[in-house]
């Protein structure tokens, strides 16, 4: 059931029940071609739209999109508060936090990351690819697009070195094997013999090492 005011203008909350949860939402009109939607929360998200979408439109869309909103909701983490940490574990290793801001910490890490991804997919025999990009993402931990430019989550140096190096290896089996299919998985078992443990790892705590 909706409940939604008769205007809709940014900053203007609305509320929606899916199943047994209820979701507020802010429309917000910009200056952009689609209708697009943002999960802000667990109970929090946000439509973006022109000013010239119709409310009909939003529900619609909303309604459309509803299921997807109800599932992801649940993946959303709760954001670390960087300043009460003292520690983080990079690669399996405790790393002093120390004195730095996060936006220092982000940056030496960061680049830190750089070196080491590119330092492992250079210890891989027989693969060809082109861009390496180094990326800060929320919930993507890496990709690999059709010309086969391999692109990765700076964060994920903040996972165990296994679960760091299942990610490259995931990444690299994609120039050969572009979907899911039984070669793919194959391809990535000759690489990592635990994969299914650390591929289990990943999906139930890797958004939490997330927190940049």
């Amino acid at each position: 059931m909706y409940q939604v005011s008769r205007v809709l203008y940014n900053g203007l909350v609305n509320s929606i029940q899916i199943k047994d949860k209820i979701f507020y939402f802010e429309i917000v009109r910009k200056p952009i071609r689609s209708i697009r939607l943002k999960l802000v929360d667990k109970n929090t998200f946000e439509v973006g739209c022109s000013r010239w979408v119709f409310t009909r439109e939003i529900k619609n869309f909303i309604e459309n999109n509803k299921d997807w909103i109800y599932k992801n909701s649940g993946k959303m983490i709760k954001k670390v508060n960087f300043s009460r940490l003292e520690e983080l574990e990079v690669l399996g290793k405790k790393w002093l936090i120390g004195k730095r801001t996060k936006k220092e910490v982000e940056k030496i890490l960061r680049e830190a990351a750089k070196k080491v991804i590119k330092g492992e997919l250079k210890k891989i025999e027989n693969i060809d690819y082109g861009r390496v990009s180094i990326k800060n993402q929320k919930t993507r931990l890496g990709s690999c697009s059709g010309k086969n430019n391999l692109n990765f989550n700076w964060q994920i140096i903040l996972f165990p070195y296994d679960k760091f190096m299942h990610i490259i290896y995931h990444e690299v089996a994609h120039l050969t094997e572009k979907n899911h299919g039984k070669k793919f998985w194959e391809l990535v078992a000759s690489y990592d013999k635990n994969w299914k443990e650390n591929r289990k790892w990943l999906k139930t705590e890797g958004l939490k090492r997330i927190i940049f």
